[in-house]
């Protein structure tokens, strides 16, 4: 699955450049541009955006499987 393939409701994984570790959260929204997500990062309640090139599919334990 690609960066082409998320739509809104979808988990992901992200890492913004500075940041050590990866962070995990869900799509909420594109941005006007279309160049970025609005995620909600696991245990917050504001979106933040995202650049698309950082975010990457969220591998559940069902996806591993197949």
């Amino acid at each position: 699955m690609s960066d082409d393939e998320l739509k809104k409701n979808d988990r992901v994984v992200y890492r913004v450049p500075g940041k050590v570790s990866f962070q995990t959260g869900v799509i909420v929204g594109e941005a006007r541009d279309g160049h970025g997500w609005y995620i909600i990062k696991d245990g917050t309640k504001w979106p933040r955006g995202i650049h698309k090139s950082f975010c990457q599919p969220e591998k559940t334990d069902r996806m591993m499987r197949d």
